[in-house]
């Protein structure tokens, strides 16, 4: 789901059940995810790899500075499969400019994992955490004042295919999601991921996005 700043949109139910059915696939992982903004991370066999965090800002990057690159090597395999998500996200993507790349905030990727394990714990699909805030909220306990959208992604655990959930957005009639991944005014990023628990759909993934 996306929530914007100042407008507390919310998505209906039936809008929700959409976007999750769509979204769900294959067998989850159980067990936890620490996200960290770091870009390295140890791998099972001690080489180094990508965070979690850094490959979806990777992701996030190759679709706004290269977005018609992007939408034809992965959005394009989705038409007829999305009742047209996937063809207006083609569209949108093959026509727009490209637009500035995000780096990763360390205070936003706290908050976003702050939710996630928050998810994890309630089994919640929403914005709102269980003691009420919402993510400007939660960016401004750990010193951010420059939020400017968040958007949570249920039932998917790569980088990749968490992106192409959002960009693709089945069944949200506003296209918050595509909005916020591919705002031209967005500067910063902040992931959170968590995998198992009471997590809907096995696997929790919040995304804030700052000025």
């Amino acid at each position: 789901m996306g929530e914007y700043k100042g407008r507390g949109a919310v998505l209906r139910v039936a809008e929700v059940m959409r976007v999750l059915l769509f979204l769900v696939g294959g067998l989850l992982a159980v067990g936890a995810s620490q996200v960290s903004c770091s870009k390295r991370g140890a791998g099972p066999n001690g080489e180094e790899e990508k965070s979690f965090a850094q490959q979806l800002l990777d992701e996030h990057n190759y679709a706004r500075t290269k977005p018609k690159e992007y939408a034809e090597k992965f959005i394009k395999p989705y038409f007829g499969k999305t009742k047209g998500y996937a063809e207006s996200c083609y569209e949108t993507m093959v026509t727009m400019a490209p637009v500035g790349a995000l780096t990763l905030d360390e205070r936003f990727c706290k908050a976003a994992q702050w939710m996630a394990e928050d998810l994890g714990k309630t089994g919640a699909v929403s914005h709102v955490g269980s003691d009420g805030s919402r993510f400007a909220e939660r960016l401004k306990r750990y010193g951010a004042t420059n939020a400017q959208s968040e958007s949570c992604s249920w039932g998917r655990r790569e980088a990749r295919a968490v992106l192409l959930q959002l960009l693709i957005d089945e069944g949200v009639e506003s296209l918050g999601h595509r909005r916020n991944a591919l705002n031209a005014k967005a500067r910063v990023i902040g992931v959170g991921q968590k995998v198992g628990g009471k997590a809907a759909y096995g696997v929790a993934t919040v995304i804030d996005y700052g000025y």
